[in-house]
């Protein structure tokens, strides 16, 4: 599982692009046996709060898994699916 955290925001676009394209290559190798999961909570324009998303290879399947607040105080689950 890798997680992308909000932090992100503060890093150079440059290296943003290269960890997201680290992170795509390992997720289309990905097996049934071998899966990799990116667990996302990001600004969306939304609110309240930040976006929780899962991305899940093999499949390259993205779910919408809730908000929470951007600092931890609440989690607002939706679920797995």
């Amino acid at each position: 599982m890798m997680h992308a955290p909000l932090s992100d925001a503060f890093v150079l676009q440059g290296g943003l692009r290269r960890g997201r394209a680290l992170i795509e290559a390992a997720g289309r190798k990905a097996t049934d046996d071998a899966p990799l999961a990116w667990f996302g909570m990001e600004p969306d324009g939304d609110s309240p709060g930040a976006a929780m998303t899962l991305r899940i290879w093999p499949g390259d399947i993205t779910v919408d898994i809730g908000r929470v607040d951007f600092h931890g105080r609440w989690v607002n689950w939706k679920g797995w699916i």
